[in-house]
């Protein structure tokens, strides 16, 4: 008998200060805008049953999964990677890594199975939504998901490590040809496309206007606009407005869109042409110079450099004097790097 009132008194002890260290929790949360905006997006029948029934121990139960989900990796087994994945994100909402790697696994392991480009495009387009649509919905404010989201459009789309990015960036094109009603800009759309544009594929049409405004027109028939909406949104949304890997991602695809910046459909409207856009040419100088300020980076001023002479033979070939004369201005104004020891 008293050893079960010692229990109980050990108990409503531990109740009480869980109850005091919740109620600080909330508050900690509150003032640091972290909390999990279950508000927003209605908690799915697993994640209710994670959080209120088994509480603290879906963290073992997570844990367990994690490991599951290694052997699985180890032995090429990515389908049933997809699945294990979708509970550990069910376990886990608030982690980055969690979907970041289911994502991933999609967009680079599960597609690279597949046997044609549509199903290859398929779970590409998968990768994407799932950071996009349910890890953004639920951390809207998490640097790391805007980083990962970029870069599965920067180099998944954007590059040509896969067999079928050709294809991507077509596919790419036409859903955005669609969305945007035939214009590459979106300037023409009237609120229900803006609206539509924002539920089905989570960009806001505001904020495409302002990167307009501070960059240049941008074409979001290509995977670089969509690199640097993600990539600049996990800028703004980081401490102090720095994060040099979302940073380097705005870089590169400014860079990009220098060299590759004006999309159009061929005459069999399957086919497409990408041609320079040195329009975008000032906003890349800024970009480079922004980042080796921001982030003390001098030996970024030789990556300056190499794209300023990549860029000159386009600048010639078009007869642009006055911006050939801006290009050799600034290398000549860029320091330069000792020599090694």
């Amino acid at each position: 008998m008293k050893f079960r009132i010692n229990c109980l008194i050990v108990a409503l002890v531990a109740l009480t200060c869980c109850s005091q260290l919740s109620a600080r929790l909330g508050e900690t949360r509150a003032a640091t805008d972290i909390a999990w905006r279950s508000e927003a997006l209605p908690a799915s029948p697993m994640l209710a049953f994670t959080t209120v029934v088994l509480g603290g121990f879906h963290g073992i139960i997570a844990d367990l999964l994690w490991l599951r989900a290694t052997d699985l990796q180890d032995q090429g087994r990515y389908v049933e990677l997809v699945q294990l994945a979708g509970w550990i994100t069910s376990f886990e909402p608030r982690a980055s890594q969690a979907w970041a790697f289911h994502a991933w696994n999609m967009a680079y392991n599960v597609s690279l199975v597949m046997p044609t480009p549509e199903e290859k495009w398929r779970w590409v387009r998968n990768g994407i939504r799932l950071l996009r649509d349910q890890g953004l919905a639920f951390n809207p404010r998490d640097p790391v998901l805007c980083f990962e989201l970029s870069v599965l459009y920067q180099h998944k789309i954007g590059r040509s490590s896969d067999d079928a990015h050709m294809f991507y960036k077509a596919a790419l094109a036409r859903d955005m040809d669609v969305a945007l009603g035939g214009s590459g800009s979106g300037h023409a759309l009237g609120e229900d496309g803006r609206a539509l544009l924002k539920s089905r594929y989570r960009l806001d049409w505001d904020y495409m206007q302002a990167l307009h405004e501070r960059f240049g027109e941008l074409d979001w028939r290509l995977p670089e606009s969509h690199a640097l909406y993600w990539a600049q949104r996990g800028v703004e949304v980081s401490p102090n407005q720095k994060n040099m890997r979302c940073s380097q991602i705005v870089v590169s695809a400014l860079a990009s869109t220098v060299f590759a910046g004006t999309f159009s459909w061929a005459d069999d409207g399957k086919g497409y042409q990408r041609r320079p856009n040195v329009l975008f040419l000032p906003a890349a100088i800024k970009a480079y110079r922004d980042m080796i300020t921001d982030y003390d980076l001098p030996d970024m001023n030789e990556s300056l450099r190499s794209f300023l002479e990549s860029v000159m033979p386009l600048l010639e070939e078009g007869g642009d004097a006055a911006r050939l004369d801006h290009v050799r201005d600034v290398l000549e104004a860029l320091p330069l790097l000792p020599p090694p020891a």
